[in-house]
């Protein structure tokens, strides 16, 4: 059964203010998004050289 116009207007619009919700605590937050992704990055950079670190060991 389709929808009816005002029911698509009404998800659109959802979807749209969810988007709009997370990017504005992103810009109200910012330090804490840019922490968090530093943090990230570390966190790949360690499991890398670990990676590294247990193939030199055993030669594969």
């Amino acid at each position: 059964m389709p929808e009816s116009r005002s029911e698509a207007e009404t998800r659109e619009r959802t979807s749209k203010n969810i988007i709009s919700v997370i990017s504005q605590f992103a810009d109200d937050h910012l330090t804490i998004v840019r922490n968090i992704s530093t943090g990230l990055a570390i966190a790949g950079v360690i499991v890398i050289s670990r990676s590294i670190k247990m193939i030199t060991r055993f030669g594969l």
